[in-house]
């Protein structure tokens, strides 16, 4: 019964269900001899599976975490760099004002945080306003620091990169301007290889340290890993990977 129940779970609910649905309609075509519509169905049936389950996520991202040097529990540096990771400035936090972290962006926060106390050191907070923001993502990020602990005159903001990229080329400044020589650099797991890339072409060394894992656990996979999930972790790695391709065309390295 816990089987059934998890199979029906599985493709009654989206993803699965409109993979269900691709592969139906396929099969269908096929039999009616139209193979070429029928199988590009079944095929992409097939392809939205497999973006959707445990084993090929963990190999997207493998591939970003490839030459990735595995973090230590206390990395040694001068400063620590947080890169944004959003915000949603339509709410309102408990302060009152605009904007609130999402959660990929609180775990690289307390992770910051937690290095800070640590290891003495300031924070720089790295990011700036979306398209039609209200507010930049460092002045968020600032208040939740603060929140937790961070005294205010350890926290350096920089409020006007809208990208990766950006943030390398404002950072720099600012370390060059406090002589910051040892920073360690604080993100998700996922966007290190992008990062330390963008730092190392505007010639900035850092130390990355994770807020998770820097390397994938042995895992061993049973049937409930291969059933229809979500896309959520796949569009993740997707984007970082293309991510890497447009800044390595457009500014090259």
């Amino acid at each position: 019964m816990y089987i059934f129940k998890q199979l029906v779970t599985a493709f009654i609910l989206p993803p699965g269900i409109f993979i269900l649905v691709l592969l139906t309609a396929g099969a269908l075509l096929v039999g009616l001899k139209r193979r070429w519509s029928g199988s590009a169905l079944a095929v992409l049936g097939l392809v939205m599976w497999g973006l959707s389950i445990t084993p090929v996520t963990d190999l997207l991202l493998a591939g970003l975490l490839r030459d990735i040097p595995a973090g230590k529990a206390l990395p040694r540096g001068d400063v620590i760099i947080l890169l944004g990771g959003g915000v949603d400035d339509r709410l309102l936090d408990l302060s009152g004002e605009p904007g609130v972290l999402p959660e990929s962006m609180v775990d690289r926060l307390v992770t910051a945080a937690r290095l800070a106390s640590r290891m003495e050191v300031p924070i720089i907070v790295s990011g700036g306003r979306g398209p039609g923001g209200q507010v930049a993502e460092a002045v968020v990020a600032r208040r939740y620091l603060v929140d937790l602990g961070v005294p205010v005159q350890a926290i350096i903001t920089e409020t006007q990169s809208t990208d990766t990229f950006k943030n390398a080329e404002n950072v720099r400044a600012i370390c060059r301007q406090h002589r910051f020589i040892r920073p360690v650099m604080v993100t998700s797991v996922y966007h290190l290889k992008r990062a330390l890339w963008s730092f190392q072409q505007k010639g900035l060394s850092c130390t990355p340290f994770a807020n998770g894992l820097a390397s994938l656990p042995v895992r061993s996979y049973t049937w409930r890993h291969y059933l229809p999930a979500s896309f959520e972790a796949a569009a993740v790695y997707l984007h970082e990977y293309l991510g890497l391709v447009y800044y390595r065309l457009r500014f090259g390295g």
